[in-house]
């Protein structure tokens, strides 16, 4: 009798012991839930009989905040919250359509204080109503006064008939090289001093925005890294190469990914967050979407639209210009009801870069480059 109560004995302690050892492993891979990397912690707990073992898996604090990050932008996106203004949703072929978040009959902003050009450029000019070939111009930038959804604004030039010496220093005062004219103040000052002017209005395009980065990358192997704890694995992706390009500006493949880029796999949107450069490994988290990635897959770099939106300007040689814009929102089709700050310059003081030949002014090009071609 007293060596089964003996064995019961025994047995309870170990017994005990196991459940303490499996409460000690639970607390410990919580605690390291909490502070681990990985999308999943996995432990080992012992049955009550000794023999049976159990494994269990628990997702990690970050797993569990990257997911509901994820399907925060995801519905961000979705619902047009984001910077873009813009929703996107999926399609059941697999397309995308794009949901744009419009106030109606809201009026554009006015632009203001554009800064005011020293040079001009020229390109080809086949078209027969504006005679001179090439074709010269002035840039405006006004990126900062335009969605990227717009495609238009509306230009008008004021074309001031400065013919006595009079008229061409009152302009040279107070117009020329300044970039806060008002419109009414402009009129109203030429008509008072009984000088003539020429409008020039007309609604031009605005160039097609252009995806500012792009590189394919193809992942050609995956690595399971072990971490501290050996229940904790880290996945990393090897690429065949982590150079990216910068379009229209220089040769290719000369940027490199680094921490805080952004790939895209179909609709799903990686974050890198650690790149080995000596292995090309990249590690990355999802922050929008559901695909998961795999070897063979091609990753896109997701890059931002280019920012600058300019809007090129018509002009010829000896003439004392003001130039406004009026910004269009083509979701609404709504035209600003301000005109802009007026621009103001003299075109025969503007330059031009030739290159190894140096610069020019209008005027001597006008003169001795311009009359030749057309006169061939």
């Amino acid at each position: 009798m007293a060596a089964t109560n003996q064995n019961s004995f025994s047995e309870l302690i170990e017994n005990f012991i196991t459940l303490q050892n499996n409460a000690f492993l639970v607390l410990q891979n919580i605690s390291e839930s909490v502070t681990s990397e990985a999308d999943s912690v996995s432990f080992v707990l012992s049955d009550i009989d000794g023999k049976t073992e159990l494994t269990y898996s628990i997702p990690t604090y970050s797993y569990l905040k990257k997911f509901i990050d994820r399907i925060d932008n995801t519905l961000t996106a979705m619902l047009g919250m984001n910077e873009t203004n813009k929703a996107v949703v999926r399609n059941a072929d697999g397309s995308f359509s794009t949901i744009y978040k419009m106030n109606l009959n809201k009026e554009p902003k006015k632009i203001v204080t554009l800064k005011a050009p020293g040079t001009f450029s020229t390109k080809p000019n086949w078209f027969f109503e504006d005679y001179l070939n090439p074709y010269l111009y002035v840039s405006f930038d006004v990126s900062d006064y335009v969605e990227q959804t717009d495609k238009r604004i509306m230009v008008k030039r004021i074309i001031v008939n400065a013919n006595t010496p009079v008229e061409k220093q009152h302009f040279k005062d107070l117009y020329d090289n300044k970039n806060t004219i008002s419109y009414n103040d402009l009129i109203s000052d030429l008509e008072r001093n009984g000088t003539t002017y020429i409008v020039d209005e007309e609604v031009k395009e605005l160039p097609i925005p252009t995806l500012k980065y792009s590189g394919k990358f193809v992942i050609v192997d995956t690595l399971d890294d072990l971490e501290d704890n050996p229940s904790t694995i880290s996945r990393s992706y090897k690429l065949d190469k982590l150079t990216y390009s910068e379009n229209g500006i220089g040769p290719a493949d000369t940027l490199e990914l680094a921490i805080g880029h952004q790939l895209r796999y179909e609709d799903t949107i990686f974050e890198v967050t650690s790149v080995d450069k000596a292995r090309s490994l990249v590690k990355m988290k999802k922050i929008c979407g559901y695909n998961g990635v795999v070897k063979g897959d091609e990753l896109e770099f997701y890059s931002e639209l280019s920012a600058t939106r300019t809007t090129q300007v018509g002009i010829s040689n000896d003439e004392y210009e003001v130039v406004f814009f009026k910004s269009i929102n083509d979701n609404n089709n709504i035209m600003s009801s301000e005109w802009s700050d007026g621009v103001g310059f003299y075109t025969s003081d503007l330059m031009i870069n030739l290159g190894p030949q140096g610069t020019m002014k209008l005027s001597v090009y006008y003169a001795e480059v311009l009359w030749k071609i057309c006169h061939c």
